[in-house]
């Protein structure tokens, strides 16, 4: 009964893919053929000078599609695969010691919520939370708003980061995951871990749902 109901819905909510516009069932977000682009996680670490960071795929179609989506489009809907994504990635770095670490986000600035309408990162790790019970603590908030990321240059987000976060409070444990959806130059997420690291962290894991080739 439930699948002729949702069959019956298909016909006057048609649902495409997000990346190539395929008709699809409905509840579903990307077709076989997209899918099966996305080889994630990225078996290895990339380098972000001091630190380094695992990321679950590239920043290309059909990730990128999909980010953009929910971020731009407001497809509040794709943070439970965004979620899930990031779930495979925490398995697949950390394996049964990831339950270890709490879980801390790049945070929104006041820009991009205004924008949004929602916390990107923060819905993801919701989501993420109603699958495993992982710590996730608001330790990081923005100091100062600037120009959207996607509308500046390499060194102009170099600039941009410096003194842009502050925490929230100087008590945190030894181990902490920090998570960003995508990373670009890297810049943001630097800056974000090297206030962790000021603060005593000693354990520090740098994950992304994306990264820039």
């Amino acid at each position: 009964m439930v699948v002729k109901l949702i069959e019956f819905a298909g016909q006057f909510f048609p649902n495409n893919c997000i990346s190539c516009g395929k008709r699809l069932s409905p509840r579903r977000f990307l077709c076989d053929s997209c899918e099966a682009l996305i080889k994630g996680p990225i078996p290895y670490e990339i380098s972000l000078g001091k630190f380094s960071a695992r990321s679950y795929w590239w920043y290309e179609p059909p990730v990128s599609d999909v980010i953009k989506a929910y971020k731009f489009a407001k497809r509040w809907r794709l943070s439970k695969l965004i979620a899930n994504w990031l779930l495979y990635l925490l398995d697949y770095s950390l394996h049964s010691e990831s339950s270890d670490y709490a879980i801390v986000s790049v945070p929104t600035t006041l820009r991009a919520l205004r924008e949004r309408g929602f916390d990107s990162n923060g819905l993801v790790l919701r989501q993420l939370r109603k699958i495993v019970d992982y710590r996730v603590i608001d330790a990081i908030t923005v100091a100062k708003s600037g120009l959207p990321q996607s509308s500046l240059s390499k060194e102009e987000r170099k600039a941009a980061a410096v003194g842009k976060f502050t925490l929230r409070t100087e008590r945190l444990p030894e181990k902490i995951i920090l998570f960003d959806d995508v990373i670009t130059t890297g810049s943001t997420i630097t800056s974000c871990a090297n206030l962790l690291k000021s603060a005593g962290v000693k354990d520090l894991k740098i994950l992304s749902i994306a990264r820039t080739k």
